[in-house]
C-alpha cells in the first residue's frame, strides 16, 4: 500500500473561510491532471504549434495534439509550474495538461493553480515529480462560474500590464546590446577601422590583455556567512545583468583595517569567479555610496585610471564579445566551473588609447550608462506589478474581495 502523505500543512484553504456560495473541495472534483505525450526534440517539424514542457513553452512544432485555450502544470523538472496558452498546442510527457470536470472558468482555474503550493509537493526521490494524488487531495476555492470570469478578468488586466511592461524591458535590454556591440567595434569618433585578433576596430584603438590595464585582482573576503552584523557583503547572486543588486543581503562586522581593505566604492568594477557556466564571468558595476564589502566568490579589479575608465572597463567585460572571450578561460571544478584572476588577465579588449582615449572611454561609458538606466527603471514597476499581483489573488482567490462580471467589465484587456 503507497504511504500516505500528510498535506495539511499545503491546505491553503478552508471551507470554514470561504463564502457561504463558494465551494471548497478537493481539486479531484473539478478538474483532471491528465499526461502529456513524448515528442522528441528530433521529431519535430517547423510550425507555429507550441511545444510545451515543465518550464514553459520548449519549442514548436507543425501538428498540434489539442485545441486551445489550455492549462498545463510541470509535473517533471520544473514541478508545479502552472502555464496558460490560447492557442492549439502540444503538452509533452514532463507536463499535465488540465481538464475541467465542471463548468469551471479555465482562466480562473489558471490562476487558482498558480496560487496552490504545487511546487512543494515534490514526490520524487531524484528527479523532482508531481504526484497527482497528492495534487488532487489539495482544496481549492469555486466561486460561481460568474465570480470566476470576473475574478480572471481582474487578474487578467494586471498580466497585460506585467507582460507590455516585461516586452518592453526586454527591448529596452536588446537596444543597449545592440549598441554595446556598435561603440565596441566602432567608437564614437567615426574612424577607419583595422582588422585585429578580436575583429575590426578603430584605427587608433589597441587590443590589450586585461592584465595591461588592470593593476591589481583583489579577492574578496573569506568569512563564514553565519557572521552577523552590520555590514552587507555582496555574493555572486548579487551580480546581476552588468548591475550590482542589493537584494538576499547577509552582513558581517569586520574590524576596521578589513573593513578600509575591502569597502566597496562607487564605480567598482565585479567580477563572478566561480558559478555554473552560465554564470560565470558575470560583471557587475556598483552604483552605490553605500558601505558594503565583498565575499571571495567575487574579484574586484583596480584598471589603471591612465589607461582605462573604470566604467568603460565594467560595460566592455558585460559584452557578448567579452563575455564569449571570458568564458573560454573556464576551467571545470567540482561541482563548478571557475576563472582565476590570472585567466581573467588574459582576455582581450578593444581599448581606445592616445592623446583623447581615455575621453572617448568615457563617451561610451556615458552613453551605456543611459541605456542602463532605462533598462533599470523598468525593475521597480515591475516589482509593484507583481506585489499588486499578489495581493489581489489573495484576496480574490480567498473570497474576501468580492467582484461579479457586470463590476469590471472595463478592466478586461484589449
Amino acid at each position: 500500500m503507497p504511504h500516505s502523505r500528510n498535506l495539511s500543512g499545503c491546505q491553503v484553504f478552508s471551507p470554514s473561510h470561504m463564502p457561504n456560495d463558494w465551494a471548497c473541495v478537493p481539486l479531484k472534483d473539478r478538474l483532471e491532471l491528465l499526461y502529456g505525450r513524448a515528442l522528441k526534440e528530433e521529431l519535430r517539424k517547423p510550425g507555429d504549434v507550441e511545444v510545451f514542457g515543465s518550464n514553459g513553452k520548449v519549442g514548436t512544432h507543425n501538428v498540434h495534439w489539442l485545441d486551445g485555450p489550455g492549462v498545463l502544470v510541470g509535473r517533471k523538472g520544473t514541478v508545479g509550474a502552472v502555464h496558460y496558452t490560447k492557442k492549439p498546442f502540444w503538452p509533452i510527457d514532463t507536463v499535465y495538461y488540465v481538464k475541467p470536470v465542471q463548468e469551471d472558468n479555465l482562466r480562473y482555474l489558471y490562476y487558482l493553480l498558480d496560487y496552490l503550493p504545487l511546487k512543494n509537493l515534490n514526490a520524487a526521490t531524484g528527479v523532482p515529480g508531481l504526484s497527482r494524488r497528492d495534487a488532487y487531495a489539495l482544496r481549492g476555492a469555486f466561486p460561481p462560474t460568474n465570480e470566476q470570469t470576473a475574478i480572471a478578468h481582474i487578474l487578467d488586466a494586471v498580466d497585460t500590464a506585467l507582460e507590455r511592461d516585461r516586452e518592453a524591458e526586454t527591448q529596452a535590454d536588446e537596444l543597449k546590446r545592440a549598441l554595446m556591440q556598435k561603440l565596441f567595434t566602432e567608437g564614437t569618433r567615426k574612424q577607419q577601422q583595422k582588422k585585429t585578433a578580436i575583429g575590426y576596430i578603430p584605427a587608433s584603438w589597441e587590443v590589450k590583455q586585461v592584465s595591461a590595464v588592470v593593476t591589481d585582482f583583489e579577492y574578496g573576503l573569506s568569512l563564514p556567512m553565519s557572521l552577523k552584523g552590520a555590514t552587507p557583503i555582496l555574493r555572486m547572486g548579487n551580480i546581476q545583468r552588468g548591475d550590482v543588486v542589493m537584494e538576499g543581503l547577509k552582513y558581517v562586522t569586520l574590524p576596521q583595517r578589513l573593513l578600509d581593505r575591502y569597502l566597496l566604492r562607487r564605480g567598482d568594477v565585479l567580477f563572478n569567479r566561480t558559478n555554473s557556466q552560465e554564470h560565470v564571468g558575470k560583471v557587475g558595476i556598483y552604483r552605490s555610496d553605500d558601505p558594503a564589502v565583498f565575499a571571495s566568490y567575487l574579484i574586484r579589479l583596480h584598471p589603471d585610471s591612465t589607461q582605462i575608465d573604470n566604467y568603460y572597463l565594467g560595460h566592455l567585460l558585460t559584452s557578448y564579445q567579452a563575455q564569449c572571450r571570458i568564458k573560454r578561460y573556464a576551467t571545470p571544478g567540482v561541482q563548478q566551473v571557475n576563472i582565476n584572476a590570472k585567466n581573467l588577465g588574459k582576455v582581450l579588449i578593444p581599448v581606445p588609447v592616445g592623446a583623447d582615449g581615455l575621453d572617448e572611454q568615457r563617451e561610451i561609458a556615458a552613453l551605456l550608462e543611459k541605456a542602463d538606466e532605462r533598462v533599470r527603471s523598468y525593475a521597480p514597476v515591475l516589482n509593484a506589478l507583481e506585489q499588486l499581483k499578489k495581493s489581489l489573488m489573495h484576496d480574490l482567490l480567498t473570497g474576501i474581495v468580492r467582484v461579479n462580471s457586470s463590476e469590471i467589465n472595463e478592466l478586461t484587456p484589449t
